[in-house]
């Protein structure tokens, strides 16, 4: 069924609820339409994964877990409440709970441009490396892969600001670890990052139902 049914493709994200997602968005679009464009741009992306069948996924979401489950298709079994305080923390908790895999990818689902190519290029290149990072246009990262759980990687980052990634190289030359960068993407969080979704258009077409 899988490629690597020994590796682990976390998903760390909320479930559609107004007011508690994209709500940078909410400067051009109510916070329903907000809602409407996360819940797309989240589907999106976990059909592709899925479709891709590379490894097992796990899901790590915050919010209503009924409201999580419906929106994404998920079955309780494979999801679990993200725990810890930031979002370092409730990312090495995702990864400490799989920890018996081969190798673990961590996404969110703010960039529908990891597709089935990109995620074989971060299991490529972890032949290499013990760490790959798909860098993000805005200073942070699209994608966290690793080898084995690494604490360097999860404290001490300002998360949400333009420095996580180059927090992040620094914890990992302090401790030595190699790491392998992939082609840089774009996140989707503000009203002017929608038009790079024009290469993408059966979503584009999911998305102008809601503009």
């Amino acid at each position: 069924m899988y490629k690597y049914p020994n590796g682990a493709l976390v998903v760390m994200a909320k479930s559609p609820e107004p007011g508690r997602v994209k709500t940078r968005l909410q400067t051009h679009f109510s916070s329903q339409q907000a809602c409407d464009i996360y819940r797309e741009l989240a589907l999106f992306s976990i059909e592709q994964w899925r479709h891709a069948a590379l490894c097992p996924i796990y899901y790590f979401y915050s919010g209503d877990k009924t409201i999580f489950a419906n929106a994404f298709n998920v079955d309780s079994s494979s999801m679990w409440p993200q725990e810890g305080g930031d979002l370092g923390a409730r990312m090495s908790s995702a990864v400490e709970h799989v920890s018996h895999s081969d190798f673990v990818i961590l996404v969110g689902t703010d960039c529908p441009f990891v597709d089935k190519a990109y995620l074989q290029q971060a299991i490529d290149a972890l032949s290499k490396a013990p760490v790959v990072i798909g860098p993000a246009t805005d200073g942070g990262y699209v994608l966290l892969a690793m080898r084995t759980h690494c604490q360097a990687l999860f404290g001490g980052i300002d998360w949400g600001s333009d420095r996580v990634l180059s927090q992040t190289l620094e914890h990992l030359r302090a401790e030595n670890l190699d790491v392998h960068l992939l082609e840089t993407l774009n996140d989707i969080d503000y009203p002017e990052d929608l038009h790079t979704l024009k290469s993408l258009p059966l979503l584009m077409k999911r998305l102008n139902c809601i503009f």
